[in-house]
């Protein structure tokens, strides 16, 4: 199906990071099959570039509001090659000139124009265009106007539903819907490069694209999980998953390094290298674990905002119940404590870090000098009411456990979500258009 056609969105999905020849060069490696050598790829892209006429911004940065880059009508013809590399049958278009101005509309519509008679392509395109009088007659003029609009399109709507091309349509949306899955599925095997060659791919995309720009790291990957690289069914949920997380450890190795060594040592914690190490790789667990709870929450939550508040919601409630402020003997039974704490990872973060500061010290006991100190072990046991029952090591696994777990509840959210967003929207115009 994806062979013979090709949807290019009203919206440009790109990332701004990354240059148009890249962005063009990254598409057609996870595009087109492994029959074709990365010569051919590379080919096949400068040959889509020229024809949309960017060879002369190939070098530039995509850009967005707020960053310097190619201009709206540029965008618009890069969003359209990176749908044409496969050379569709048919290409849809919605709204190929919304927000652009005259010019920039003409260049947009003359490339695409000229490559469909080149290459053989069916177009079909919904353009929005304002009404040949900008004002001026009298407002009776316009409600007669728009009643007598209003009566034209209900006698051709009620001539269509009665026709035989309405039932042939009805069923052939219903029989979309039912061989949709089935057909996608059969035709990416067939023609989509391998888990490999896509997963090294996507991780190169990612890499270059948070190297570049660090400052919105946090804030980007939620949004770019979501619309920027899956929407338009180029690759496959798994692969992004993993390569996203394959590329966000060594910015997350760094963030935990330095960071960490300077609050590590200026407070003055145990010197040994081995418990350096082990509170850098806790620290880095638990960075990691929080990516994945936000990558979660951008995944169910579809407004920017909103995100960010359940985000932070759902981890202060996991910070109150995990022992940090209310030792865990004396939290409220049962929600709080046998069902809140054991789920919040913050509770086996505390514990690692405590346990690999306080095991093996001996503490004054502050009564006077001749009274014997208290060790490590009951301080954490009976004061701050620690579960002593498992080694520092066991607490690292249950973070690392958690992070697995959360990443698989990213993936299988969306998957769900991209097999049945596309079958929901055909049955929304299916409905639409048949009542």
């Amino acid at each position: 199906m994806a062979s013979t056609q090709a949807y290019v969105t009203q919206d440009d999905v790109l990332m701004a990071t990354l240059t148009v020849k890249e962005t063009i060069y990254y598409s057609a490696q996870l595009q087109l099959p492994n029959s074709l050598s990365q010569y051919e790829k590379r080919a096949r892209a400068e040959e889509t570039m020229r024809a949309m006429g960017l060879d002369g911004v190939k070098d530039m940065r995509i850009g967005s509001g707020s960053t310097k880059g190619i201009s709206g009508g540029q965008r618009r013809r890069v969003s359209i090659c990176l749908e044409i590399l496969t050379h569709p049958q048919l290409l849809f278009l919605d709204e190929p000139t919304s927000g652009l101005d005259s010019a920039a509309s003409y260049h947009v519509m003359s490339r695409i124009s000229s490559l469909a008679c080149e290459k053989g392509m069916t177009v079909v395109g919904a353009i929005h265009q304002p009404s040949s009088e900008d004002g001026g007659g009298d407002e009776g003029g316009d409600v007669e106007a728009i009643t007598s609009a209003e009566k034209a399109i209900s006698i051709l709507v009620s001539a269509y539903k009665s026709s035989d091309y309405s039932h042939k349509v009805t069923q052939s949306i219903a029989d979309i819907c039912i061989m949709y899955e089935k057909e996608h599925e059969v035709g990416n095997k067939c023609r989509r490069p391998s888990f490999i060659s896509q997963l090294l791919v996507l991780t190169k995309r990612s890499f270059a694209n948070m190297h570049r720009d660090l400052a919105y790291y946090w804030f980007r990957i939620g949004i770019y999980t979501i619309v920027g690289e899956r929407l338009n069914g180029h690759y496959n949920v798994s692969v992004f998953v993993i390569s996203n997380t394959l590329s966000s450890i060594p910015f997350l190795a760094v963030i935990s390094l330095i960071p960490g060594a300077l609050a590590y040592y200026l407070a003055g914690l145990q010197s040994g290298v081995s418990h350096f190490i082990f509170f850098i790789l806790c620290l880095f667990e638990s960075l990691i674990i929080v990516e994945s709870l936000m990558m979660i929450v951008a995944s169910i939550v579809p407004d920017y905002l909103m995100g960010i508040i359940a985000g932070a919601g759902i981890q202060g409630i996991m910070l109150l119940n995990c022992g940090f402020f209310q030792p865990a003997n004396l939290l409220p039974k049962p929600f709080f404590k046998y069902l809140l704490h054991y789920i919040a990872f913050h509770t086996y973060a505390y514990q690692a870090f405590l346990k690999n500061e306080f095991l093996g010290l001996s503490l004054p006991s502050g009564i006077d000098e001749r009274s014997p100190g208290i060790s490590g072990y009951r301080l954490l046991r009976d004061v701050w009411s620690i579960d002593m029952s498992q080694s520092k090591w066991v607490d690292l696994g249950f973070l690392f456990a958690i992070f697995v777990i959360y990443r698989m509840l990213f993936l299988v959210i969306v998957k769900i979500r991209d097999k049945v967003k596309p079958v929901n929207k055909i049955r929304f115009y299916y409905k639409a258009h048949s009542t």
